[in-house]
């Protein structure tokens, strides 16, 4: 892939901001996620581990999503040099 490749961000079967909060049709709220990784892989069900990365310098979190296929992390925010994780800078 390439270095200026970009994840598309879905939710509900659209294209979505990955800084918004999106209405379920059941009532509730979610984030948008990739759809493919930066290696091509599908992002679905049962192809995607999705978890958070605590960060000082947002205080709050990355949202991360690892493919199942080549392991390969997406992370939003992005992560950049400012960010401080468990206590030392750290990139993905």
């Amino acid at each position: 892939m390439s270095d200026n490749w970009e994840s598309v961000w879905m939710f509900d079967g659209r294209v979505a901001d990955p800084d918004q909060l999106y209405r379920t049709r059941r009532g509730g709220y979610g984030h948008p996620a990739p759809d493919i990784c930066p290696a091509g892989h599908p992002l679905g069900p049962n192809q995607v581990i999705v978890s958070a990365i605590p960060c000082g310098h947002l205080r709050t979190h990355h949202r991360s999503y690892t493919c199942r296929e080549c392991g390969e992390v997406l992370a939003w925010p992005p992560i950049t040099a400012e960010c401080n994780h468990f206590g030392s800078p750290r990139n993905l």
